[in-house]
């Protein structure tokens, strides 16, 4: 009957008009979603700029985030510092870093140049936890960042930095007392199976050991 057609095209209309409605709906929450991924992809150039500048320095982080306050802000700072990490395929993880240990052998040079080619350095400790850590690591006595190639006595890391830490065996680091028939023990191993409060020990940087890789997650 011409009522019930009259009833069928109001539904179908209002149906239509529902869809429209939303499909204009849809339409300004995809233009808000692109609105914000630009928003998103600026500011964190930005912060990835600061970061660079800053050596991620937070006090700096921080005081960008001031100024710039806002939400979108503090979920990028989350994703760029905050988000979990994770280490090469054959790495170990503890806190910041990851480690390597190599399953070949050969001198300090390298051991240190195997580390550079893998973009990481040979291991330097700055705590004890740390130390504690790298010991668990060894099956034999391992190669360490340590040396003291440039001057004889003042040791250093191989990335140049100074000793903040020491656990030397005791007695060491002893440049073989001086006896010319074990040349000059310029680079720094750990000795296996010793207690971590003291397994450092200096011997001849041609000599042929396992090392140990380091750097950042």
């Amino acid at each position: 009957s011409a009522a019930e057609l009259s009833t069928i095209k109001a539904n179908l209309t209002e149906r239509l008009q529902d869809s429209i409605n939303h499909i204009s709906s849809m339409t300004k929450e995809r233009d808000l979603l692109n609105t914000s991924l630009i928003q998103l992809t600026e500011e964190t150039n930005r912060l990835k700029s600061l970061s660079k500048q800053s050596d991620l320095n937070p006090l700096s982080v921080v005081q960008y985030i001031m100024v710039h306050g806002s939400g979108l802000i503090l979920n990028i700072f989350y994703v760029l510092f905050l988000a979990e990490k994770s280490c090469p395929a054959g790495w170990t993880m503890f806190r910041c870093s990851c480690y390597l240990l190599s399953t070949q052998a050969g001198s300090w040079d390298k051991g240190r140049q195997d580390c550079r080619d893998r973009e990481a350095e040979l291991v330097t400790i700055d705590s004890y936890e740390e130390q504690v850590f790298v010991s668990a690591l060894n099956e034999k006595d391992t190669w360490l960042g340590l040396n003291d190639i440039e001057t004889e006595g003042t040791w250093k890391w191989a990335d140049g930095t100074a000793l903040t830490v020491k656990y030397w065996f005791p007695g060491e680091p002893n440049n073989a007392n001086g006896d010319p028939q074990y040349g000059e023990e310029d680079c720094g191993h750990l000795y296996h199976a010793t207690k971590a409060d003291g397994n450092w020990n200096d011997l001849r940087c041609n000599s042929i050991l396992q090392w140990i890789c380091e750097k950042m997650a």
